[in-house]
């Protein structure tokens, strides 16, 4: 018996088709719990340190005839860190809004959760620790040398994890 479901959502076409797939599977008279899972992966770049920046400053600025006006200064460190940090939450939640509205308006109780890490990885680690019977998710879009060199996630989260995996195309 299914008692646990998990879906894998991105906001692709791939993880809307999982998600809708996921909420007809769901029997709402057996009390089976639902989790719609998002995961980020955060990059990080690097920030370059104050020499880096006194270095650059004269490429930086813009001559004017009254002197020098800077034309493009660059952010603080920690303001470059918050707005980093803003855009993968976000994204997050966009990703989150967008399913909780495909459930409402199915009349599906679910709860949501935010992932980090690698996908994959994060994804099978959560239906082990959660219990999770069957992970629903998208097929991936890669194709050609990308998916020969790095496979794709669905082809991952198959591989690793102990409940059964439902892809839908």
């Amino acid at each position: 018996m299914i008692k646990h479901i998990m879906v894998a959502y991105d906001g692709s076409e791939g993880s809307k088709k999982a998600l809708e797939y996921a909420m007809d599977l769901l029997d709402r008279s057996s009390g089976q719990k639902f989790t719609v899972a998002h995961v980020y992966h955060e990059y990080k770049t690097e920030i370059p340190s104050n020499e880096d920046k006194l270095l650059n400053m004269e490429a930086m600025a813009t001559k004017r005839v009254d002197g020098l006006y800077a034309a493009h200064m660059p952010l603080a460190q920690d303001e470059r860190i918050t707005q980093t940090q803003e855009v993968v939450h976000n994204s997050a939640d966009q990703a989150i809004s967008e399913a909780r509205f495909a459930l409402e308006t199915r009349g599906v109780h679910g709860e949501f959760e935010i992932l980090d890490g690698s996908p994959a990885d994060s994804i099978s680690e959560f239906a082990d620790r959660e219990q999770v019977d069957l992970i629903v998710m998208g097929n991936s879009g890669h194709s050609g040398l990308k998916k020969f060199f790095i496979g794709s996630v669905s082809e991952k989260v198959t591989k690793h994890a102990h409940c059964p995996v439902l892809i839908v195309k």
